[in-house]
């Protein structure tokens, strides 16, 4: 699997993560470790080869994966509870206690109305 077509960003990379494993991605800043989560995610679709997620192309597969940004990347556009659920929104959930998994999510990190009193 490669990624970027001038200069790749990820070339030659062979990697297989068993159910259940754990693994660690390291390297110097710039060496492609976001761009390979990124590329596992489904945000990202690389340029050249084969990458599947549990043999289903990546954001096809029914295994979930989790990705924190490095930088911020709220919308200002919308509300604390609008970015909260955006994921929802996307297709990872929208069902009936979407509403619910919203408000139990802003009150854990303190950032509920009643929080700010």
């Amino acid at each position: 699997m490669s990624y970027g077509d001038a200069l790749p960003s990820l070339a030659d990379i062979d990697l297989t993560v068993e159910k259940g494993g754990f693994v660690s991605i390291v390297g110097p800043s710039g060496c492609g470790k976001s761009t390979l989560l990124r590329l596992v995610a489904g945000l990202r679709t690389a340029t050249s080869g084969q990458l599947t997620v549990d043999s289903a192309e990546p954001g096809q597969s029914e295994t979930r994966a989790a990705f924190v940004f490095q930088e911020p990347n709220l919308l200002p556009w919308r509300s604390v509870a609008g970015n909260v659920r955006l994921p929802l929104e996307l297709g990872v959930s929208n069902d009936a206690d979407s509403q619910a998994l919203v408000e139990r999510t802003i009150q854990l990190v303190g950032l509920s109305a009643k929080d700010a009193t």
